[in-house]
């Protein structure tokens, strides 16, 4: 059991900037926004902090959205992704453990245009403070993109597809 002090490190840990880059390119989406960070491990020149609370801050409308939120307690930035999709028209990507035991899972489910699981190994965070890849994460991680319209590509159906992360090294 992971003590407080741990789990608020695990909270801070970046994705790594490949990660990010395929979450763009599998998404079609480049993100203008990354609504949870801090100058450390943000992925975008625009970032909302901890101090500004995104939960609490408007994204803006028609916004591309990279959100890797704490893990600790995902459910209220799933509800507020959700959220920011249907009512300002912002597109969201979330990256999140792959647990499908969760109400914030089912939340994605029934709401997420796409889900995308990472097979093939874990995804290496780096440490905030030094920028190095951690080797504590112990689960799969999935992408829940929510696009604020569903074009062609989406006809009120969710799609699920899996990348093996192994195919990028």
């Amino acid at each position: 059991m992971l003590d407080k002090s741990q789990m608020i490190d695990k909270n801070q840990w970046a994705t790594p900037f490949d990660i990010f880059h395929l979450c763009e390119k599998l998404t079609g989406l480049t993100f203008n926004l990354d609504a949870a960070a801090n100058v450390q491990n943000r992925k975008c020149e625009r970032y909302i902090s901890e101090q500004q609370n995104t939960l609490k801050t408007a994204w803006g409308i028609g916004q591309n959205v990279w959100l890797n939120p704490p893990y600790s307690n995902p459910l209220p930035f799933v509800e507020k992704a959700i959220l920011e999709c249907k009512e300002n028209q912002n597109n969201v990507a979330m990256l999140l453990n792959a647990d499908c035991s969760t109400r914030w899972f089912e939340l994605c489910r029934q709401n997420a245009s796409e889900i995308i699981f990472f097979t093939g190994g874990r995804v290496a965070f780096l440490n905030y403070e030094t920028g190095q890849p951690e080797k504590g994460n112990t689960r799969p991680q999935m992408l829940a993109v929510f696009y604020h319209r569903r074009d062609r590509r989406f006809l009120h159906r969710v799609y699920t597809r899996y990348f093996n992360i192994k195919a990028m090294q």
